[in-house]
């Protein structure tokens, strides 16, 4: 009677199929190899295209010594004070810092307050005259509307 060898010998097919399996493992590591390779040189080419063209846009403005020495100069100013609407103090903060200014009373705040008062009261006028159009032409319109 024949008997199996089973002593750990693998049999040839066994045999076969190991080969096989490292074969295609050996395959798939180099392919995943060569994959990640291609993905770093085309991350590091675009990395590269970015510094590159980062460095030609136009870089932030930077104020001159001299304009910050002009915006903070002390300039005098009042504020219009009446009994009803303008009669409490005004705060002004920019850019951090903050500015408590009295109405009525002729004060001494940097340039840089100053333009930001004006701007704020140029800006508060353009809305009322732009309400105030609304208005006239809500009036010569509403008629039309009932």
């Amino acid at each position: 009677m024949a008997t199996k060898n089973t002593a750990g010998a693998p049999a040839p097919a066994d045999a076969l199929y190991e080969e096989i399996k490292v074969k295609l493992l050996e395959e798939a590591k180099a392919e995943a190899e060569k994959i990640i390779a291609d993905a770093k040189a085309e991350a590091k080419a675009e990395a590269e295209k970015v510094l590159s063209e980062a460095s030609k846009a136009e870089k932030p403005y930077q104020e001159t010594p001299e304009e910050i020495a002009k915006a903070n100069e002390k300039v005098k100013i009042r504020l219009f004070k009446d009994k009803d609407k303008y009669n409490m103090d005004v705060l002004v903060i920019l850019n951090g810092e903050s500015w408590l200014i009295k109405r009525g009373v002729e004060v001494e705040v940097p340039r840089k307050v100053a333009n930001v008062i004006a701007c704020s009261d140029a800006q508060t006028s353009l809305a009322a005259d732009v309400i105030e159009a609304y208005k006239e032409d809500y009036e010569k319109k509403k008629d039309q509307l009932v």
